[in-house]
């Protein structure tokens, strides 16, 4: 009996991963909708129609300390929870904007094809103009503008 229960519960954790690999599968957790809407915004106000099957933006907890992760060759997107939970409660549009910045960053990767970069620029790794990010709206923008001006978009991949 223990050898069935422990089989249909692998059959369902199986059978869960298939919908989830459906490539016309979307998903994004609530807290981070709102970001990913803004994106799209963003990427539309540019002339760019990006795709959203097989997107999925979800939160999952981290090892190595990252805010956020996007795994090649597919449109997955985690962020870890804690990082966004953290900077959502404040209430804090600064800390908000920090989300959206990991978001961004990791949609630039997943939908944009963008690498890291170095600079004024969303895609630097390292974070580095994040406080300008938060706090100088004319630096935001320039920040976004070139996150889809410098973009590589590969439309039949």
């Amino acid at each position: 009996m223990k050898h069935l229960i422990g089989y249909l519960l692998i059959v369902g954790a199986l059978s869960s991963c298939v919908d989830f690999l459906d490539e016309y599968h979307y998903f994004v957790t609530p807290e981070l909708l709102p970001f990913v809407k803004l994106f799209y915004t963003e990427s539309q106000k540019r002339g760019f129609d990006l795709p959203t099957d097989g997107l999925s933006v979800s939160l999952y907890h981290y090892r190595n300390g990252d805010a956020g992760d996007s795994f090649n060759g597919s449109l997955i997107i985690v962020l870890d929870p804690d990082f966004v939970h953290r900077n959502l409660a404040t209430g804090y549009r600064g800390d908000s904007l920090w989300v959206e910045w990991v978001v961004f960053h990791e949609l630039g990767h997943g939908l944009l094809y963008r690498d890291h970069c170095a600079g004024e620029s969303i895609m630097n790794p390292h974070n580095e103009h994040i406080n300008e990010y938060s706090s100088n709206v004319a630096a935001r923008q320039r920040m976004i503008n070139e996150l889809f001006t410098n973009c590589h978009i590969y439309p039949n991949k």
